[in-house]
C-alpha cells in the first residue's frame, strides 16, 4: 500500500477536514467505506427527515476534533516528559489519534444503535470494532503504516485499537495488554464523557441535521482550554477554568438532545418497529456468524427487507415494516413512573388479556457517567470538578411501555404516561 499524499474534504460542520496521508487511505478500506451507508441516527429520519448523516461524516468529525484536541493539549507535555511538537513520538500518536477516530464505530450495526441489545452481546458494536481492527480488511493498511512509521504491526495495530476503544473496553478483549500512557490519553481524546471528540461531534452534527438547537456549544473555547496535567502522579486531561462554562454547556445540551431527540417517544415508536425487523434479518441471514456479512451489511439490506416484508402479507414482520412506513398504525410509546415494574405490565396484560406483542414493558438503564474532572484554577491548582452539581437533572434511566395503539385508552387509566 502506498502512502502518496494528504487530502481534505469538505464538511456540513467543520468546513474543510485535512487527512494525512494515512487518513486518506484508510478511509478507501471496506470496513469505513461501509459507514458511508450507515445511518447515525437509525430510524430518527423518520421524524426529523434531514437527519440521514452517516457514521462515516460521524467519523470525520470526530477525526478532526481529535486532532485539533491533541495539538492543544499536548502544549504542556515537554514538562510531563511526554511526546513535544516536532518530535517523531509525537507525529506518530497524532497518527494514530487519526485513524482511531475514523474506526472507533466501524463495528456498528445497521441503522447503528437501534437493534444493538436484540442483536449483539452486552459488548455491544464494540466488541466488533475489536474484531474488525484485527481482521484481514486492515492487515495491508497497518503493516505498510508501521513500516513507515517506523513502529512494528503489532504494536501500531495495538495502539490504534487502545485509543479507538478506550482502556476499559480495550482490557475486556484484551486483559493481560500492557499500561500505554499515551495511549490512555489519547483515547480520553476521543471518547471522555466530558471532552471527548465522540460526543462533540454527535451532538453538534445531530443538532444540525435536525434542527434542533439544542446540541450547539463553544466547541472552540472547549477545546482550547484542554490541556495534559499531572493528577495523583499520572498524566491526564485537565480543563482550564475558562472552559468549565463550555463543558456545562455541553452536558446540559446532551441532557436536552437526549430529551427530544434520543429517548423522545415519537422516535422510540419507529425504533421500535424498525428494531423488529433488523432483529429478524441479522438471524434469518446469520449475519453475526461471519465476519464477512457482519461488514457487507448496511441500512440498504435493511430497507430492502422492510419493503419486502410490506410486499408480502406472510412475511413475519409484515405489519412491523408497514408500521414504520406509516402505512398503518405503529406502536404507541409511553413513558412511566420509575416505580413500574414488570409484574405491574404482567397484571396488565392478564387484565385485558393482551399478548406481549399488544403490550411490552422496555426499561433503559444509562451507564452510570464520572462528571468529575480535573479543573486547573488560574493559580495553577488542580482541583476535582463535579459537573452534575451543576446540573438540574440527569437521568439515570427510564421506563415506558409500548402498547398497541387501539388498546391505548384502555390503559390511561391504570398507567399515567410522563410528558417526554
Amino acid at each position: 500500500m502506498e502512502f502518496r499524499k494528504e487530502t481534505r474534504v469538505f464538511d456540513a460542520i467543520f468546513k474543510f477536514i485535512t487527512l494525512d496521508i494515512y487518513s486518506a487511505e484508510f478511509i478507501k478500506l471496506t470496513p469505513i467505506v461501509r459507514l458511508q451507508n450507515i445511518c447515525q441516527l437509525g430510524s430518527i429520519s423518520q421524524v426529523y427527515p434531514c437527519a440521514t448523516h452517516t457514521r462515516f461524516a460521524h467519523s470525520l468529525g470526530v477525526c478532526h476534533l481529535s486532532k485539533l484536541l491533541y495539538k492543544s493539549a499536548m502544549c504542556a507535555a515537554k514538562k510531563l516528559g511526554l511526546p513535544e511538537e516536532g518530535s517523531e513520538e509525537y507525529d506518530y500518536w497524532l497518527v494514530v489519534v487519526s485513524i482511531a477516530a475514523l474506526a472507533h464505530d466501524c463495528g456498528h450495526l445497521a441503522f447503528s444503535h437501534v437493534a444493538e441489545p436484540m442483536v449483539l452481546s452486552e459488548h455491544g458494536h464494540e466488541e466488533w470494532t475489536y474484531k474488525i481492527l484485527y481482521s484481514h480488511f486492515f492487515d495491508e493498511f497497518f503493516e505498510s503504516a508501521a513500516k513507515k512509521l517506523n513502529r512494528s504491526t503489532e504494536t501500531f495495530r495495538r495502539d490504534v485499537s487502545l485509543v479507538a476503544l478506550g482502556k476499559d473496553k480495550y482490557l475486556q478483549f484484551v486483559p493481560n495488554a500492557e499500561s500505554c500512557v499515551m495511549g490512555e490519553i489519547c483515547a480520553q481524546m476521543i471518547a471522555s464523557d466530558q471532552v471527548g471528540a465522540d460526543r462533540m461531534d454527535y451532538l453538534l452534527r445531530d443538532a444540525y441535521h435536525t434542527g434542533l438547537p439544542f446540541g450547539n456549544f463553544d466547541y472552540h473555547q472547549l477545546i482550547e482550554c484542554i490541556q495534559v496535567t499531572l493528577h495523583d502522579g499520572k498524566p491526564c486531561l485537565a480543563i482550564d477554568e475558562n472552559g468549565v462554562v463550555a463543558v456545562d454547556s455541553l452536558l446540559v445540551g446532551r441532557i436536552q438532545m437526549y430529551q427530544r431527540l434520543y429517548q423522545y417517544s415519537k422516535c422510540r415508536a419507529f425504533n421500535y418497529h424498525a428494531r423488529q425487523v433488523i432483529a429478524y434479518y441479522y438471524k434469518v441471514n446469520q449475519i453475526t456468524d461471519s465476519l464477512e456479512k457482519y461488514v457487507a451489511t448496511t441500512d440498504a439490506h435493511i430497507h430492502i427487507e422492510i419493503q419486502k416484508a410490506i410486499d408480502d402479507p406472510s412475511h413475519p414482520q409484515h405489519e412491523n415494516a408497514k408500521a414504520y412506513r406509516g402505512l398503518s398504525r405503529r406502536k404507541s410509546v409511553m413513558k412511566v413512573d420509575l416505580d413500574t415494574n414488570l409484574t405491574d405490565i404482567t397484571q396488565l396484560q392478564k387484565k385485558y388479556n393482551l399478548t406481549k406483542k399488544e403490550l411490552y414493558f422496555e426499561e433503559i438503564n444509562f451507564k452510570n457517567r464520572d462528571l468529575t474532572c480535573p479543573v486547573i484554577t488560574p493559580g495553577g491548582k488542580i482541583i476535582m470538578h463535579d459537573f452534575a452539581k451543576q446540573l438540574t437533572y440527569i437521568p439515570h434511566r427510564s421506563k415506558w411501555v409500548v402498547v398497541d395503539p387501539k388498546h391505548q385508552d384502555l390503559l390511561q387509566v391504570d398507567v399515567e404516561p410522563k410528558k417526554t
